[in-house]
């Protein structure tokens, strides 16, 4: 392959990585986002006093 060829698939497999990077770093992001939203909505146990009976 001449050297030309080769440095365009070289470039074109680096955008290539740069594309699916920031993929995967919008996927992870929105993974937190759900995670700490979920993590907001689970309702806090209030202590009870064990000795207390009805």
């Amino acid at each position: 392959m001449s050297v030309f060829n080769e440095t365009v698939r070289r470039k074109g497999q680096a955008e290539e990585d740069i594309f699916f990077a920031k993929l995967d770093l919008e996927l992870i992001a929105e993974l937190h986002k759900k995670y700490d939203e979920a993590q907001q909505n689970i309702p806090e146990k209030v202590p009870t006093d064990p000795g207390y009976e009805r």
